[in-house]
């Protein structure tokens, strides 16, 4: 798993992580899934080979995680302005 997180971080810089969704609330319950915020400043090659990447990560750390990318430079949710 460390070589595909060096992988990722290489290309993928990493500016912000957060929880997002029911579990960032009063609302999460147990075996609710953990939707993680990945904030990168720019999606260097394919976003979908750079997807993907992510999912192998979580499954390593834990299978209720669901990785959410956001591209700082292209982000139409408002999530970096918060």
């Amino acid at each position: 798993m460390n070589d595909l997180k060096a992988r990722f971080w290489v290309a993928h810089p990493v500016k912000k992580g957060a929880t997002i969704g029911a579990n960032d609330t009063i609302n999460a319950r147990e075996g609710s899934d953990v939707d993680v915020a990945i904030v990168v400043k720019s999606i260097t090659g394919d976003y979908f080979s750079t997807r993907p990447l992510l999912w192998r990560i979580r499954r390593e750390v834990d299978d209720r995680i669901e990785p959410v990318l956001i591209e700082k430079t292209h982000d139409e949710s408002g999530f970096c302005l918060k």
